[in-house]
């Protein structure tokens, strides 16, 4: 359970995801260059509505991307998405490109899950982002009962950059800083306002992890993953986002484990706790994932 705003969420959400990669050299112990991946995503958000009956938006994302890094030096990642939402006319579109370099330094060698195989690197990776929310009006009766527009569109561009930064010292630690920064062409206030329920806007490259301000104004996050045993991974998130619409601050903080069950089988559980607007939410996490031979 979340609360958006004045509305209160529950979100539903299923997705399908498959990637790979190609290139490499197993016999020399060299990476795959290229990394390639597919998703599609359907949230289904039902929203309380005061004196009304409840919103019930649902948003199918498509996503596409991939990517070429060098064992050292020069990297390159794209994605683009595609969402819609047919409760709220709204169709999201955009993408983002982030080149990234990579220093190594120590001894040993780049690949392997050997621990004794491993190099310490260094990376920095920079993130340029751009994402249309185009809304439409038809003259339709809708859920919240708001002033809109009888006809016509509107429209929101969304621009982001940003930097991360990734150290990896050690086989079994790595740690992780980014700060992004985003921009609107217009009122958010007044674009966000005409939605029946800004659930709508959770999906999208803006990836904002707030389900409580809406539209991100900035967005930073702490990460460290520490491989505590074998087969198990620990990873800790945190994340602090200033929202656009009133500069309200919402905290993310996440923590999962993951165990390797087989070659082919890896499970995650865990836990995330949110805090901004009012709200006070924990959330449980349980996954499967299967890599394919």
């Amino acid at each position: 359970m979340s609360e958006e705003s004045q509305y209160k969420s529950t979100l539903f959400s299923q997705s399908i995801n498959a990637d790979g990669e190609a290139g490499g050299d197993v016999d020399k112990d060299v990476d795959p260059p290229w990394t390639f991946n597919a998703g599609f995503n359907s949230t289904r958000a039902v929203s309380d509505n005061p004196g009304g009956a409840p919103i019930v938006d649902i948003t199918k994302e498509f996503s596409l991307g991939g990517g070429w890094r060098d064992r050292v030096g020069p990297g390159v990642d794209l994605q683009l998405i595609s969402a819609n939402t047919p409760q709220e006319q709204l169709v999201t579109r955009g993408g983002t490109l982030s080149p990234s370099y990579r220093w190594e330094y120590g001894g040993g060698h780049k690949g392997g899950e050997d621990s004794s195989s491993f190099k310490p690197y260094f990376e920095i990776k920079v993130n340029f982002a751009d994402t249309n929310y185009l809304e439409s009006f038809s003259g339709s009766v809708r859920n919240k009962k708001i002033l809109r527009p009888v006809s016509g569109t509107a429209e929101l561009l969304q621009g982001m950059y940003g930097v991360k930064l990734t150290w990896k010292p050690a086989h079994d630690w790595r740690f992780s800083l980014e700060t992004d920064h985003y921009s609107y062409n217009r009122d958010v206030t007044q674009f966000q306002n005409q939605l029946d329920s800004p659930a709508a806007l959770l999906r999208g490259i803006s990836g904002f992890s707030s389900t409580v301000g809406g539209l991100p104004r900035t967005n930073s996050t702490a990460s460290i993953a520490w491989g505590f045993a074998d087969n198990w991974k620990d990873t800790l998130t945190m994340t602090g986002e200033i929202a656009a619409l009133d500069g309200s601050l919402t905290t993310l903080t996440k923590d999962t484990f993951e165990y390797k069950i087989s070659g082919q089988w890896r499970t995650t559980f865990g836990a995330e706790w949110e805090k901004g607007g009012g709200v006070n939410d924990a959330i449980g996490i349980l996954g499967f994932e299967w890599d394919s031979p």
